[in-house]
């Protein structure tokens, strides 16, 4: 646990690097076909095949696979043509049909436009569907869906028109994609990966996911010591000497939180007046309320995420 939250905070990239995780256009390159179009914006996707048989479809991933190191993932399609049958499908599934090995273990969850229903198929013809929570849970033309990943609850979820209308247990593991299939003609969506223009509250929703994450952290009981020694972690690692040594801990000269290079501790950054106890403008980030992220280390990265 020493080197805890130095583990946690090394995890985080720069706000330029943390944009680039996340996904900003769609590709068709996994599944090419002649008769999926997409805009040059690569957001907007059209079918055009007038055909009936049930196994053609048309579909689109992002070449980014959806972020895991958050609470909850999300993304929403507009739907400007619903075509000849609205047969559209949304959700998440792996990279393509056929591995490198030429063998098949797609996993796809959708949530159908036509029926209604969240479909789930988890590799090799195992399939699991389940019943949205509405009645009036078909979309079509002018439609907004959205489809989530809850990394806490370990769920999907979907929405239509900013309310949640249904989830499924997340059954399977790995890469994913956010995924648009098509199925009939003329079936066109617009794919928007924007959180400031979303219908569905996704920070509210976030909201609600932490307050349940917080609920099954006080279900939880540590010995004081644990406590004690995570605490002492922190105010090692950000430098808190005064606080540490009132506690009854050791200087912080691990070598693991020094430069090699250099003699000084953690707190190298810090002159001798401007120590983080003291300097009211030089404080680290505040620990997470209740050491959530502590307690929670699978899921620790979650509670860092910058959306």
């Amino acid at each position: 646990m020493a080197n805890y939250f130095s583990e946690v905070s090394g995890k985080r990239g720069t706000p330029e690097e943390e944009e680039a995780r996340y996904p900003r256009a769609m590709d068709k390159s996994n599944f090419e076909d002649p008769f999926t179009d997409l805009s040059d914006d690569n957001l907007t996707v059209k079918y055009t095949y007038g055909g009936s048989s049930s196994s053609m479809e048309g579909m689109v991933q992002p070449r980014i696979q959806a972020p895991i190191k958050c609470i909850a993932y999300y993304f929403e399609i507009l739907v400007t043509n619903a075509g000849s049958e609205g047969r559209i499908a949304t959700g998440f599934s792996t990279a393509s049909w056929i591995d490198s090995l030429g063998s098949s273990d797609f996993k796809k969850c959708y949530y159908h436009g036509d029926t209604g229903l969240i479909h789930c198929l988890q590799g090799k013809g195992l399939t699991i569907t389940a019943a949205n929570k509405t009645t009036a849970s078909t979309y079509t033309t002018g439609d907004i869906v959205g489809c989530g990943i809850d990394y806490v609850s370990q769920e999907f979820f979907f929405t239509k028109n900013g309310s949640l209308v249904g989830t499924s247990p997340k059954v399977f593991n790995g890469v994913l994609y956010p995924t648009v299939a098509l199925h009939s003609k003329n079936e066109e969506v617009t794919v928007n990966f924007q959180p400031q223009t979303f219908r569905f509250d996704l920070v509210g929703h976030k909201t609600f996911i932490k307050g349940k994450l917080s609920v099954e952290i006080e279900k939880i009981s540590i010995s004081p010591s644990v406590t004690l020694d995570l605490v002492k972690s922190y105010l090692a690692r950000y430098g808190y000497q005064n606080t540490l040594h009132a506690l009854g801990g050791p200087d912080n000269t691990d070598s693991s939180d020094s430069d090699p290079d250099n003699n000084s501790s953690d707190s190298e950054n810090h002159s001798s007046d401007s120590d983080p106890d003291t300097d009211p403008d030089n404080h680290p980030p505040h620990p997470p309320s209740g050491l959530e992220v502590v307690l929670r280390q699978l899921r620790a990265s979650s509670y860092f995420c910058r959306r």
